[in-house]
């Protein structure tokens, strides 16, 4: 058996690759049928991505799902990595 792994930076690329601005993705739809390894790096990636203000996340129709969305930047935007402040991730209901 072969081990993969994965970083969190190559899932936040994955995910900034797979995302367009404004689409709402399913994590499980994105999840199901990957490696354990993928899974949960690519779930640290979402939290990382939510906490630095890259990404929405979206409360799912039920409690097993969620929802991500890369946030557009404006032209001349600072990402808020970059100023030190990050914006809560909003809950709303899709």
């Amino acid at each position: 058996v072969v081990a993969e792994s994965f970083t969190v930076e190559e899932q936040r690329d994955f995910l900034k690759s797979a995302i367009s601005p404004g689409e709402r993705h399913s994590f499980v739809e994105m999840a199901t049928g990957r490696t354990k390894a993928f899974v949960i790096a690519t779930f640290l990636a979402v939290l990382e991505m939510a906490r630095m203000g890259e990404i929405d996340i979206y409360l799912a129709g039920d409690a097993s799902d969620f929802l991500i969305s890369l946030r557009k930047q404006e032209d001349g935007e600072t990402p808020p990595e970059e100023t030190g402040s990050a914006s809560p991730t909003e809950t709303a209901a899709p």
